[in-house]
C-alpha cells in the first residue's frame, strides 16, 4: 500500500536535496515504478505527482479542429478505421510484427481515397497520416513505432472526429504520461482504457475524452 506525500525541501547538496517536512527517519520511498503507482491513483481519483489536473480535466485540444470531407472521403475512411483499430490492438498486445502488419494493411486503404477534392488541412491531414503509417509499417522496433504513433494520432484523431456517421460508436481515449508526459491519445471502441502506447507496463492508464458518434 502506498500513499502520497506532500514534503517540504531544504537545502541543496549537489544532486540531493534535504526533506525538512513530510518524512520521517526510517519511512520507505517509492523508487522504481513511479509512473504505474502514479497511474492507480490518477484512476482512483486521487492527485498526481506528475498532472495537478484530474485527467477529466486535461485540455482536448483536438475538439476545435473543424475538417470538412465529402462523403465519398468518409464512405473510405471507414475502411482505414478499420485496420486502424487492429493496429492499435496490436499496440495493446505490445506485437511489433503485427502492428507493422496492420500499419501497411491500413496504410493501402488510405492511399486509395481520392483527396484531390479536399482542403489544404484536410489534405495535410491525411498525408501526414499516411505518411507515420508507412513509418510504422516498415520499422519493427516497438518504441520507434509507438513514437510515430503520436504523430499518427494527432493527424487521424482529428479526421475521425469529422466523419459523419461512423459505423460504431468510438472514444478518444488520452494518456497524460506518453510522449514523455506531453500526452497522447487514440481511437477505441471499447470504453475501458486499453493503453496501446505501454501495454501491459500501464494498460490502464488513461482516460475518456471525448466520444465519436
Amino acid at each position: 500500500v502506498f500513499e502520497m506525500r506532500e514534503v517540504t525541501i531544504g537545502t541543496r547538496n549537489s544532486e540531493y536535496y534535504t526533506i525538512t517536512e513530510g518524512l520521517s527517519t526510517g519511512d520507505e520511498v517509492v523508487t522504481n515504478g513511479t509512473f504505474t503507482v502514479d497511474a492507480a491513483a490518477q484512476l482512483q481519483g486521487k492527485k498526481s505527482m506528475m498532472n495537478k489536473r484530474k485527467i477529466a480535466d486535461l485540455k482536448k485540444p483536438m475538439s476545435d479542429m473543424k475538417m470538412k470531407f465529402p462523403a465519398s472521403f468518409q464512405k473510405e475512411f471507414k475502411k482505414v478505421l478499420k485496420g486502424y483499430l487492429e493496429m492499435k490492438d496490436a499496440f495493446v498486445a505490445s506485437d511489433a510484427a503485427q502492428v507493422a502488419a496492420f500499419a501497411r494493411v491500413t496504410s493501402k486503404s488510405f492511399k486509395a481515397i481520392a483527396m484531390e477534392s479536399l482542403g489544404k488541412m484536410e489534405q495535410s491531414h491525411s498525408k501526414k497520416s499516411i505518411e507515420m503509417l508507412d513509418a510504422i509499417g516498415s520499422d519493427d522496433d516497438l518504441e520507434n513505432q509507438r513514437a510515430h504513433y503520436v504523430m499518427l494520432n494527432e493527424n487521424i484523431v482529428p479526421i475521425a472526429m469529422n466523419i459523419n456517421g461512423v459505423e460504431e460508436l468510438l472514444y478518444v481515449q488520452k494518456c497524460p504520461m506518453a510522449n514523455n508526459n506531453q500526452g497522447a491519445v487514440w481511437l477505441s471502441t471499447e470504453k475501458d482504457i486499453q493503453n496501446p502506447y505501454y501495454g501491459d507496463t500501464m494498460l490502464t492508464c488513461g482516460s475518456v475524452i471525448e466520444e465519436i458518434k
